[in-house]
């Protein structure tokens, strides 16, 4: 476990290591606008292909689909970024060709591509919660925010569920999946955290967060996948995990995790999954080093929040300045991405690493 002086050189080197963009746009589909590109990738990611035939199309199949496939894509597309004339259907099919030379394999974009992808398209500087949120169904339990933190209350209010009461002073902190740096940020003002490691996959969303948050003292972003960071062992009072667990190699995040906390301390993770993925949890936890002190279902109040966030919170946040996509984009994404599935639950958990190895 390195002193305290020697965590924060190391969190100051990570913290500005210089990272490049995973995708870049220019070469991924030219000349598609960024909304056209968004939704090309969206239409495939939800599975639109099997309507055209009855199997999904594999990447490198797309520019053989149907001209019906590609009619209805370019009308999709050409109507949600604001063309409303369909495109040619030539046009995309070209498109596809451009970037299966770019990007070679046969494989759907991964998740970390997905998620790459979408953050530059989305990179509005000031969306630092991107997490599903929380409404609390007696207003009296809201915390009290300052204006400028109004904006962004439904993701606040995700990390006041699971956090609570515990006491934060002084403790040094690893954000996991820390995305735009939303809750880091609530970790080191809120919690009064001493020094708080945000960790995410995506370098994009590493980069803006430094951005969003470059005046931060005590604040580091970091590159790094959940199973395997570059930081140091034993150097960490708690980490925390919101809204990403369920993308995790389970195992694999739980020993990480056990690796990074000193003895007794505290795990607090917030995740959506189905019944089975849970059970896989709860059958992971001891064996990985882990004792499960705490799980609450916050199902009710996550798709409350999505409820407020589509019909009132989205809408004001899209108009408040011009943004790099028309506002319909962002609503229909924020849908698409965003909806709730059926069988699917939201739960919080608290967790206290145990003395020795995990298995």
């Amino acid at each position: 476990m390195p002193p305290t002086d020697d965590l924060k050189q190391v969190l100051e080197r990570l913290g500005s290591a210089e990272l490049s963009h995973e995708i870049e746009l220019g070469k991924l589909m030219p000349p598609l606008t960024p909304e056209q590109v968004m939704f090309c990738f969206l239409f495939v990611q939800l599975g639109l292909a099997e309507r055209f035939g009855e199997e999904p199309l594999r990447f490198t199949e797309m520019p053989g689909a149907p001209d019906r496939f590609w009619k209805a894509m370019a009308l999709h597309v050409g109507a949600l970024s604001g063309d409303f004339k369909p495109l040619p259907p030539s046009y995309l099919r070209d498109a596809w060709l451009r970037f299966l030379k770019e990007r070679p394999g046969e494989e759907p974009l991964s998740l970390l591509e997905y998620y790459s992808l979408a953050a530059q398209l989305l990179c509005d500087r000031d969306r630092i919660f991107i997490n599903h949120g929380y409404a609390f169904l007696n207003p009296a339990d809201e915390p009290s925010l300052a204006a400028w933190e109004e904006p962004s209350r439904l993701g606040i209010q995700l990390y006041h569920k699971l956090l609570g009461a515990h006491d934060f002073t002084g403790l040094d902190v690893v954000d996991m999946a820390c995305g735009r740096g939303g809750g880091s940020l609530y970790l080191k003002q809120r919690k009064n955290a001493r020094l708080v490691a945000g960790v995410d996959a995506v370098r994009t969303h590493v980069l803006l967060a430094r951005e969003a948050h470059a005046s931060l003292e005590g604040v580091y972003f970091l590159h790094g996948r959940a199973e395997e960071t570059p930081l140091p062992t034993g150097a960490f009072d708690a980490l925390i995990a919101v809204d990403a667990v369920f993308h995790f190699p389970l195992r694999e995040f739980l020993r990480e995790a056990h690796r990074l906390v000193k003895p007794g301390g505290r795990c607090f993770l917030n995740s959506w999954g189905t019944p089975t993925w849970y059970m896989e949890l709860d059958g992971a936890v001891e064996s990985c080093g882990w004792r499960l002190e705490h799980a609450e279902d916050v199902t009710m109040g996550t798709l409350l929040a999505r409820e407020q966030w589509r019909t009132h919170g989205l809408l004001s946040w899209v108009r408040v300045q011009p943004r790099q996509c028309r506002p319909e984009i962002y609503i229909e994404f924020d849908r698409v991405v965003m909806k709730p599935v059926d069988g699917r639950h939201h739960y919080n958990f608290q967790l206290t690493r145990l003395d020795g190895q995990a298995g």
